[in-house]
C-alpha cells in the first residue's frame, strides 16, 4: 500500500509554525488594510447616496464573523498551506480546489497591480495636491502631477512588488516585524484621522474646504442634486452598501493560506480572523461618524457621487479619498502628513503580506502536490521560507504592474468581487458536506470543528449560510447600482478564469499520469506538515 510519506514531493513542508496569534490576527487585519477603508466608504456612500455608512459598516460585521468561523474551522480541520485549494480540493474534488485558489491567485495578483498604482494616484499624489494648497506651494501640485505619470507610477510599483517579498528571503520572523510596523503607523494615522475630524466643527470643515479649494459647499451639493442624487436615509441603500464594508474588509480569512504555520490553528486562526475582523469593522464604522461629524452625510455623498459617475463638476485635482478630505476639512498639514504616511503604510502592508504569505503560499501548496513544478516548493534550510517561489510571485506580480498601468487588463477584473464572493461561496459547500465527505477526519477534528447542535454538525450550518450569503452577495455585486450595465466581455473573462484553471489541472492530471504520479491518490491524502 502506498503511503501519504510518499504521496508528496517530501515527507515534510519544511515550513516552521512560526504564527501565533496575536500574529494571525495582525497578518488578517493588514490583509484586510485600512486603506482599503479610505477608498471603498467613497465608493460605497457616492454609489448610495442614501445610505447610512455607520450601520452599513456595522452590518458587514454579520456576514464577516461567519467567514471567520468558517475558514477557521476547515484551516483547523486541515492546518495547511494553501487554504481553500487544500480544503475544498480535499473535501469538493481536488480539481475544484485547484480552480477557485488558482483564480484566487490571480485576483490577488490584479489587486496587488491595482494597488501598487495607488501608492501615486491615491495616497501620494492626492497628500501633495493638499499640502499644496494648505501651504500656497503650487510646486508641491507639479510634483505630484509628475508622480501621477505612468513612467513614474511603473518605478514605485516596481519597487514595492521587488522589495517587499525580498524582505521575505530573510524568514518570517523579520516579515512579520516589518508589517507590525505598517500597522502601527496606520493604527496610529487612522486614530489621528478620528480626533482630527472630530476635533473639526461642520461649519469650521466647510469654511477650510472653501477657502482652499476656492469650491463652495453648496456647489458640489447642487451638483450632485442636478445630477440626479437625493439624500435621505433608506434602507435599501444602507444595505446595498453593505457590498462595499465588506469588500473594505475582505481579507481578515487569509491566514488560511499560510496555515502550515499557524501555531495551535483551533485558537489563532480562530481568533485571528474573528478579531481582525471585529476591530477592523470597528474602527471603519468611527471612522463613518468621523466623517459625518465634520464633513457631513450630504456633503460627503455629493463629493463622492461627482467624483464615481465622472462629473465636469468635480473639479479637484485628485480622487477625494477620505484622507485627502480630511486634510482639505481640517486644513491641518501635519494631519495631511501623517495621513498620507498612515495611507502609504496600509498598502504597502496589504502587499506586503498578499504577496509573501497569501500568493507564495498557493504556490508551494500547488508544487507539494506536483501541480507544478517540484522546485518551486523547495525551502530555505536557514529561513524556512519559499525562495523559488518567492521568485516566481516577483515576476508575475511585476507584469501585473505593468498590465495595471499600461493596458486596460485591471478592468478586466472588473467582476472580481463576484468571484471572490462566489470563491467564499464554494468554501461554505465544502463546510456544508465536509462531516460527510471526510467522516473520519471530522470526527478526529478539535472541538471547534465537529460540535453539534441537535445533531447536526455547526459547521454544516454556518456553511450553509456562507454559501446563501456568498452567493447572494456575489450576485448583488452585479446590479447595475454596483458597476453599472453589465459588460458581456467582463463577466466572459472573469467566468474564462474559472474554466482555464480547471481545465489547467487536468492538464497537469494527466501530465503527471504519465510520469507514474498518482495525483488522484495524493489529493485524497492531507499534506504532511
Amino acid at each position: 500500500m502506498t503511503t501519504s510519506k510518499s504521496l508528496f514531493v517530501r515527507d515534510a513542508t519544511g515550513l516552521v509554525r512560526e504564527i501565533s496569534t496575536y500574529r494571525s490576527f495582525v497578518f488578517n487585519i493588514l490583509n484586510s488594510g485600512p486603506a482599503f477603508m479610505l477608498v471603498f466608504l467613497v465608493a460605497a456612500q457616492g454609489l448610495f447616496p442614501d445610505a447610512y455608512l455607520p450601520i452599513s459598516s456595522l452590518l458587514a460585521l454579520i456576514p464577516s464573523l461567519v467567514l471567520a468561523v468558517v475558514y477557521a474551522q476547515m484551516s483547523t480541520a486541515m492546518p495547511r498551506s494553501g487554504g481553500d485549494y487544500v480544503f475544498v480540493g480535499r473535501t469538493l474534488h481536488p480539481s475544484l480546489g485547484f480552480m477557485v485558489n488558482a483564480v484566487m491567485f490571480l485576483i490577488q495578483g490584479s489587486i496587488v497591480g491595482v494597488l501598487a498604482v495607488w501608492i501615486t494616484t491615491m495616497d501620494l499624489g492626492p497628500t501633495l495636491n493638499a499640502l499644496s494648497v494648505m501651504y500656497g506651494n503650487p510646486g508641491l501640485a507639479s510634483v505630484a502631477s509628475v508622480l501621477v505619470q505612468p513612467t513614474n507610477q511603473l518605478i514605485a510599483a516596481v519597487l514595492v512588488t521587488v522589495l517587499l517579498p525580498i524582505v521575505m528571503f530573510f524568514g518570517l520572523d523579520l516579515t512579520f516585524k516589518v508589517n507590525s510596523a505598517f500597522w502601527t503607523i496606520s493604527l496610529i494615522s487612522l486614530i489621528a484621522f478620528i480626533v482630527g475630524l472630530f476635533a473639526t466643527s461642520a461649519s469650521q470643515a466647510m469654511t477650510n474646504f472653501s477657502t482652499l479649494t476656492g469650491v463652495q459647499y453648496s456647489q458640489y451639493i447642487s451638483a450632485a442634486q442636478s445630477a440626479g442624487a437625493h439624500f435621505d436615509y433608506s434602507f435599501s441603500d444602507t444595505f446595498l452598501a453593505i457590498v462595499y464594508t465588506v469588500l473594505g474588509v475582505w481579507g481578515f480569512t487569509f491566514s488560511s493560506y499560510c496555515g502550515g504555520e499557524v501555531r495551535n490553528p483551533q485558537k489563532s486562526q480562530l481568533i485571528g480572523m474573528a478579531s481582525a475582523a471585529a476591530v477592523y469593522i470597528g474602527i471603519m464604522t468611527v471612522i463613518t461618524f468621523a466623517v459625518y461629524s465634520s464633513l457631513g452625510h450630504v456633503f460627503f455623498a455629493s463629493i463622492s457621487y461627482l467624483a464615481l459617475t465622472g462629473s465636469s463638476a468635480y473639479t479637484l485635482p485628485s480622487f477625494p479619498t477620505l484622507q485627502y478630505l480630511a486634510g482639505l476639512a481640517t486644513n491641518n498639514p501635519i494631519l495631511e502628513i501623517l495621513l498620507g504616511i498612515g495611507f502609504l503604510t496600509s498598502l504597502l502592508a496589504i502587499i506586503g503580506t498578499i504577496l509573501p504569505f497569501v500568493q507564495i503560499r498557493m504556490i508551494f501548496a500547488w508544487s507539494f502536490d506536483f501541480i507544478i513544478p517540484k522546485k518551486f516548493a523547495d525551502v530555505s534550510s536557514k529561513y524556512h521560507v519559499p525562495t523559488y517561489a518567492i521568485v516566481a510571485i516577483i515576476v508575475v506580480n511585476v507584469i501585473f504592474d505593468y498590465l495595471a498601468i499600461y493596458t486596460p487588463f485591471a478592468s478586466y477584473f472588473t467582476y472580481n468581487v463576484t468571484a471572490s464572493l462566489f470563491v467564499a461561496g464554494i468554501v461554505g459547500l465544502a463546510a456544508l458536506v465536509f462531516p460527510r465527505r471526510r467522516k473520519e477526519l471530522f470526527a478526529a477534528s478539535p472541538p471547534l470543528v465537529n460540535k453539534m447542535i441537535g445533531g447536526i454538525p455547526i459547521i454544516s450550518i454556518l456553511g450553509f449560510v456562507q454559501l446563501v450569503m456568498g452567493v447572494s452577495i456575489a450576485y448583488a455585486s452585479l446590479l447595475p447600482a454596483m458597476v453599472g450595465p453589465l459588460n458581456p466581455f467582463y463577466i466572459s473573462f472573469v467566468v474564462a478564469l474559472f474554466v482555464i484553471c480547471f481545465v489547467f489541472y487536468w492538464v497537469a492530471y494527466a501530465v503527471q499520469r504519465k510520469r507514474g504520479i498518482p495525483l488522484d491518490l495524493v489529493m485524497k491524502e492531507i499534506p504532511p506538515e
